[in-house]
């Protein structure tokens, strides 16, 4: 019975707001644990989008209540949707994604933190049949099946993310070969070690001339840059890997992709170089120990990467608190 139009008059659960939202409306979600699917209901305009987002410097949980549910947020069918600053956690892994994306267009998800660390969790994001997804500063740790499930989504943009540590691949791309994503500017790490070991690929690509690579940053291990395997070209009529794909290799076959294979010097990392004695040796790893990550844990330091802007863009983080306690789960 609350208006809903400002604090004193709030809503209870993110579903009922969007429920009630329409063009050109934004959804203000206060700090704390929300334990919701929430499926989105209204669909925006190119001048007037639906807009999902944290209250300016406080902290939002969407909650997968101990991987009872499948996603945080569901929209079918829509258009010019904007997600803007949000922490992910414990969705389930036979769930599609947290962000479950079918038949859109004109989708921004910003600021997120999707963490993985409790064990098999979602996806990050998947997206089927969405044109013009842009994906922008979130960070995905620890993902099972890879943060991102991407299939025939033309025009997807992905710009200054941080993928760290998978247990094994990072993506999936699986559009055709006019359906084109650009990713530039982001910074992906290396899997499990014994994963890694069997150079198993960053990720796997149905058409490898669908994807734009330009300016990012490959942090490997167990092998050297020149022999690591990046990606791998996936025939699925015939259920396995045609190809294999080194930077090198990719640079040679679609062009320069100015990659660049380095310790990110992550400001959250306790033992940068690893000089400090400390017994893990891989710098996502070192990071992974602490139990308060949030986006500024993994604002690089090398550089090389803040010359050429790989990685987060510490400036669009202005409005963030970081590092306060984590609200309790309800």
């Amino acid at each position: 019975t609350s208006s809903g139009l400002d604090r004193q008059n709030a809503w209870k659960t993110i579903q009922h707001a969007a429920d009630k939202a329409a063009a050109g409306d934004t959804v203000l979600i206060a700090g704390g644990s929300y334990p919701e699917q929430v499926r989105v209901r209204a669909t925006g305009e190119s001048n007037a989008p639906v807009t999902f987002k944290c209250l300016p410097g406080e902290k939002v949980f969407m909650d997968g209540a101990g991987k009872a549910l499948n996603s945080a947020f569901v929209a079918a069918g829509k258009s010019h949707v904007h997600f803007d600053g949000f922490y992910l956690r414990e969705f389930n892994l036979n769930g599609p994604g947290e962000f479950n994306l079918y038949k859109c267009r004109d989708i921004r998800i910003e600021r997120c933190f999707s963490d993985g660390r409790s064990g098999y969790t979602a996806s990050t994001v998947h997206a089927k049949h969405v044109d013009s997804l842009l994906i922008k500063n979130c960070v995905s740790i620890n993902k099972m099946g890879g943060a991102l499930d991407i299939i025939r989504s033309p025009n997807l943009r992905l710009e200054n993310n941080v993928f760290v540590r998978p247990m094994i691949g990072t993506f999936t791309l699986n559009n055709l070969a006019g359906q084109k994503v650009s990713m530039s500017g982001n910074i992906f790490t290396d899997m499990l070690e014994k994963k890694a070991k069997q150079n198993f690929v960053f990720a796997e690509l149905e058409e490898p001339v669908s994807l734009q690579l330009s300016n990012n940053c490959f942090v490997v291990r167990c092998f050297p840059p020149e022999k690591r395997n990046i990606f791998a070209d996936v025939d699925h009529a015939l259920h396995k890997q045609t190809g294999l794909f080194t930077i090198n290799d990719f640079d040679k076959e679609m062009g320069a992709t100015h990659s660049v294979f380095a310790d990110p010097i992550f400001a959250g990392d306790p033992a940068p170089g690893g000089k400090v004695g400390d017994k893990n040796s891989f710098p996502p790893e070192r990071v992974l120990g602490k139990p308060d990550l949030d986006f500024n844990s993994f604002f690089a330091t090398n550089p090389e990467l803040v010359k050429r802007g790989i990685g987060l863009q510490p400036e669009a983080f202005r409005d963030f608190k970081f590092n306060e306690t984590v609200p309790a789960k309800k």
